[in-house]
């Protein structure tokens, strides 16, 4: 296998990690958000100094939003930063195949 080859699987796996990373924090944010939305009572926010329903009776088993779960802005910041650099990456690494060793790998996702 060649070295190019080996550098852009590699760039792939760092791709796939970073859009990992960046989904997680996606999903974490959307649930809060999703429940904000629709069923707001059950919220709570774990170590903010309300960390009951305002009415548990009423609201039903709550979702508990902890605060060492949320992410940062800076964590938001490095994970975007770290996927934009990972397809950046990748594209260089796709650049650098051969025709044939293009061939023989998915090319990197078009940029949204």
């Amino acid at each position: 296998m060649s070295k190019t080859l080996d550098e852009y699987r590699d760039m792939t796996e760092e791709y796939v990690e970073a859009k990992r990373v960046l989904q997680g924090i996606s999903d974490i944010t959307a649930s809060v958000a999703r429940c904000l939305t629709t069923e707001p009572y059950r919220m709570t926010f774990s170590g903010s100094g309300m960390d009951l329903p305002l009415d548990p009776d009423f609201a039903g088993k709550p979702l508990v939003c902890a605060s060492e779960q949320w992410p940062t802005t800076q964590m938001m910041s490095e994970a975007v930063t770290r996927l934009y650099r990972a397809e950046q990456s990748l594209r260089a690494a796709y650049e650098k195949l051969s025709p044939g060793e293009k061939h023989l790998v998915e090319p990197p996702p078009a940029s949204k």
